[in-house]
C-alpha cells in the first residue's frame, strides 16, 4: 500500500514512540514558498544529486507555559505511522522509507523508488 504524503505531513516510524516525530518536506514546496518555480527547482535537485523529498526531525523544548508540550502532543495526534521500506507518493513520485535512526534530525527518509 502507498501513502500519499505532502509537505508539512507530520510522519513517525511505527516502531518508535511518538515523541519522535518529522516534518515531510519537497523540494517543489520550498520553491513554491519562495515564489520560484518548482519544475526547474526540482531539475536542479536532480542534477545536483540531492534529495527530493525529506523528513525532518520537529524538535521541542520545554518552556514555563506548556504551549509546546501541547503543540507537540497535537502534531503526535495527526502523525502518521510509516514502516521500514513502506511506499510513500510525495508531489507524484513514489518513493521508498528509509529508517536511519529515530536520534538524527534526517532519521526518516525518502528514495527514489
Amino acid at each position: 500500500m502507498t501513502i500519499k504524503l505532502s509537505a508539512g505531513d507530520i510522519v513517525f516510524n511505527s516502531d518508535w514512540t511518538k515523541w519522535y516525530l518529522f516534518k515531510v518536506g519537497s523540494v517543489e514546496a520550498y520553491a513554491a514558498k519562495y515564489n520560484e518555480d518548482p519544475a526547474q527547482r526540482y531539475q536542479q535537485c536532480v542534477e545536483h544529486g540531492h534529495d527530493a523529498a525529506w523528513a525532518n526531525q520537529i524538535s521541542a523544548c520545554i518552556d514555563n507555559t506548556g504551549h509546546s508540550h501541547r503543540e507537540y502532543l497535537a502534531n503526535a495526534a495527526r502523525a502518521i505511522a510509516l514502516e521500514a521500506g513502506q511506499k510513500v507518493e510525495i508531489e507524484g513520485r513514489v518513493y521508498v522509507t528509509k529508517m536511519v535512526g529515530k536520534r538524527y534530525s534526517d532519521g526518516i527518509q525518502f528514495k527514489a523508488a
